[in-house]
């Protein structure tokens, strides 16, 4: 599977997704079990060149909110974003507020999957 290609089927996996209510954990579980489920054996709390990311797939870094700014969560995708070994992110938002972010950080193609929680 092509990089550009597991970026996109993470999309569509997690873009199909419902998800239980409560805290980030829950969620992460959620999207944990489904990328499994596709084959698509994540790394959870990966250690990058500047911080932590939630979950890897390869080389797409894919990121958990619940809430927090936008602005604070940007500058979380950007040091992400900075990493060699990251080729895209995918945020992954129960959070209204986080749905608009921009389509590229650094260069590396960005992707909101909003998941609305009941």
């Amino acid at each position: 599977m092509t990089m550009q290609s597991q970026s996109a089927a993470v999309v569509e996996i997690l873009s199909r997704l419902a998800t239980r209510p409560g805290p980030e954990s829950i969620l992460v579980e959620d999207v944990r079990a489904a990328l499994r489920r596709a084959e698509l054996i994540p790394e959870t709390e990966v250690a990058l060149k500047r911080g932590r990311v939630d979950l890897r797939a390869g080389s797409t870094a894919i990121e958990l909110k619940v809430q927090g700014t936008a602005a604070a969560v940007l500058r979380q995708l950007q040091m992400y974003a900075e990493d060699p070994t990251i080729t895209d992110l995918v945020l992954v938002t129960s959070s209204s507020k986080l749905r608009s972010m921009p389509s590229q950080i650094n260069g590396k193609p960005l992707v909101v999957v909003f998941l609305p929680r009941l």
